[in-house]
């Protein structure tokens, strides 16, 4: 659920079953909310409720209002993902809306659509647009367009997407339609850390650049305060700033802040350019420490089978949330009841590298009950009890896991086989969408817990699985695998390269992809100072890897038109405060904020990595030749899809009038055999 524009302090409360959750929207920022399959058991389906809370005011009294929804929620598996990709993050009345919808399979190939319905939905909840005819657009990709009325409505507007006719697996992307001005400049602030000690020094960083990549001169006002406690403690004004503008101060002395428990402070920058009076702001959060306590934070299965390995890890951060080196030991103990009612205690010191403490305990079959009680120097303890569960492996089973999490390309992982008693020699399989690519025997000698190491090549990216076989006798062979994902998508990569980085006004640019042969590129190029304004209208790489990375399979459920508000009933408000009581005791970190924190570093023309692609720029300096007149300044530079029949092609376009940055992206549709798949999302650049 995406949360724009709140007005009113607004609360959101979720009822799955008989698990409630509240929690506060604020703008940009988004929610993941998780429930596992076996909360189903065997029921079909379960009801979600979700509950929109307000307090509304009214002359002398306060009104409780709702907006609640009702969902079933089926434990079925997601076949397919949704991308939406907008030719424009924000539009004005009277611009055409371009659209792509992208849907991959499980395997991020083209999903083969049967049927589409594309709603433009207006600020009032009406459908004002529809595409429901695929035609021979069924292989993954469906895009068109639909103008806005010059009279139209301003306000948030919707595309939403179903596909299938599966309503609640569906998409949508927000866009904004309003009058605006584009920005010719953007500016940024940077703290030298994040964490901060009391008798720390903060060094704040200022900068404000053109689309064009130039400094601008201009004054910048700045603000440090507590949020959440609507405190200021710090404010100033300097003038005539030009390039990078450094301001350090005392935590104690020039922010006069008494630290007892951490405090998390927001530094905002507003710079204005005194010949236009433009204005731009940017804020860094930060946060101040008491002291530089350690945290340890525990990492193990939820629940065991005894007699298999237990493993235990524990990741220890300075109070900078680094990882740290020390010869320090953590202290692990184990103390486990057996079924005869005795009890038992295993003690362990293990050595601490790259700020992780691995640990692995044995125990008996016939345990019945297990503790875990974990120290690290004056860090707190954490004390556990863990389920124990009944050996379920069986005799025709393996279980296989590995580490680490997420690989990337030629990373060394190591793969653990556990069977029910000791295992000999096994048969490895190493299978990804590209066919078969490895098959070994695996001597285990006699071990109860079996070990390898597997380096990940390019063809198994981004997802491979391990099958482990392991023949018992002459009837019987246990058998066990595991999905792996990698960080990246490996072989789904398009290579995009540009004839020169900057260039004049209506210059011709080259622009050379590799990909394979017969694909579809589909091309996006948008003016910087849009995006000064507003992002989020592209498909990124990361957008598609988020989709992927997770290994069990998960419903998405689309809940929105939630629009109107009533006098809230006591059913909603008990499923509120309940939910409320569930919040209070769980940190915050299920919430992910919007935060750009490489902003600066789209401008460095070190940054580059020109295997990949590289970077266009204009500059203002660059004469134009005598007797051309610059008059094309579109927002949207290129908008377009050709056949690149060979695995290289080259492209040419004429480059705009605009003194400004491009923002660059390239989708590839391969037809292999006669069977698409995507090849890349996304290359894209300054």
């Amino acid at each position: 659920m995406l949360v724009r524009a709140v007005n009113e302090t607004t609360e959101l409360s979720m009822q799955f079953r008989t698990s409630n959750i509240t929690i506060q929207l604020l703008d940009d920022q988004h929610f993941m909310f998780k429930y596992p399959t076996k909360s189903f058991r065997n029921a079909k389906s379960l009801n979600l409720a979700v509950t929109l809370y307000r307090n509304k005011k009214e002359l002398n009294k306060t009104i409780h209002e709702c907006s609640t929804q009702e969902m079933e929620v089926k434990p079925e598996k997601l076949d397919f993902h949704i991308f939406i990709q907008l030719n424009k993050p924000i539009f004005k009345p009277g611009d055409d809306v371009r659209f792509r919808i992208i849907v991959i399979d499980k395997d991020m190939k083209p999903y083969q659509m049967n049927t589409i319905d594309v709603k433009a939905i207006d600020p009032y909840n009406r459908t004002i647009q529809r595409f429901d005819d695929l035609e021979d657009r069924n292989f993954g990709i469906f895009g068109d367009t639909f103008s806005l009325s010059r009279n139209t409505i301003f306000g948030d507007w919707k595309l939403q997407v179903v596909v299938n006719k599966q309503s609640h697996l569906g998409a949508s992307k927000i866009f904004p339609v309003q009058k605006y001005n584009l920005p010719l400049f953007a500016v940024n602030i940077e703290t030298s850390s994040r964490y901060y000690l009391p008798e720390s020094r903060i060094i704040i960083s200022i900068i404000a650049r053109y689309s064009f990549g130039d400094f601008v001169t201009g004054n910048a006002d700045l603000i440090i305060k507590d949020v959440e406690a609507n405190q200021t403690y710090f404010q100033q004004s300097f003038e005539n700033i030009t390039g990078i503008k450094s301001i350090a101060l005392n935590v104690q002395d020039d922010l006069s802040i008494k630290i007892i428990n951490r405090i998390d402070l927001q530094a905002t920058v507003t710079f204005t350019e005194p010949e236009t009076g433009i204005k731009s702001n940017k804020s860094a959060l930060f946060s101040i420490h008491p002291d530089a306590t350690i945290k340890m934070t525990p990492v193990h299965p939820k629940d065991f089978i005894p007699g298999l390995p237990f493993d235990m890890n524990l990741i220890i951060k300075n109070w900078k949330n680094e990882s740290i080196e020390t010869d320090e030991e953590a202290q692990i103990d184990y103390t486990y009841k057996l079924a005869d009612g005795s009890s038992k205690k295993i003690s362990n010191r293990p050595d601490i590298r790259k700020g992780i403490a691995k640990q692995e305990a044995i125990v008996p079959k016939d345990t019945v009950e297990f503790d875990i009680n974990a120290k690290f120097l004056n860090s707190k303890t954490y004390r556990m009890k863990v389920g124990v569960e009944k050996n379920e492996i069986g005799l025709d089973r393996l279980s296989v896991d590995y580490s680490p999490k997420n690989p990337n390309l030629n990373d060394s992982i190591e793969i653990f086989i556990k069977g029910e008693g000791q295992l000999s020699k096994i048969i490895i399989v190493i299978m990804s969408k590209y066919g078969m690519q490895d098959a070994k025997l695996i001597d285990c000698k006699l071990q109860i817990v079996c070990t390898f190491e597997l380096e990940v090549v390019e063809d198994m990216m981004p997802q491979f699985t391990v099958d482990a076989y392991f023949v018992k006798g002459k009837d019987l062979v246990a058998h066990g695998s595991v999905d792996i994902r990698t960080a990246d998508l490996g072989p789904n990569h398009l290579k995009m390269k540009l004839s020169s980085r900057k260039v004049k006004p209506k210059s011709a640019v080259k622009m050379s992809f590799d990909t394979s042969e017969n694909s579809q590129i589909y091309l996006l190029a948008i003016n910087q100072r849009l995006r000064f304004l507003r992002e989020g209208n592209d498909v990124t790489s990361n957008d598609i890897i988020e989709k992927f990375s997770e290994l069990s399979p998960k419903t998405e459920i689309l809940m929105d038109d939630m629009t109107s508000w009533h006098i809230c009933s006591p059913e909603e408000l008990i499923r509120v405060e309940s939910g409320r009581d569930v919040t209070s005791s769980h940190s915050s970190n299920s919430i992910t904020s919007n935060f750009d924190d490489d902003f600066m570093n789209d401008y460095d023309s070190n940054d580059i990595d020109v295997d990949e692609v590289e970077y266009l720029m204009e500059t203002p300096d660059m004469p134009i030749e005598d007797g051309l007149l610059r008059e094309y300044f579109p927002e949207v530079w290129i908008f377009e899809d050709f056949e690149a029949e060979n695995s290289t092609v080259d492209k040419v376009f004429r480059v705009p009038d605009s003194m400004t940055s491009w923002h660059i992206s390239a989708i590839s549709v391969h037809d292999e055999k006669g069977k698409k798949r995507v090849l890349l999302l996304l290359i894209h650049s300054n």
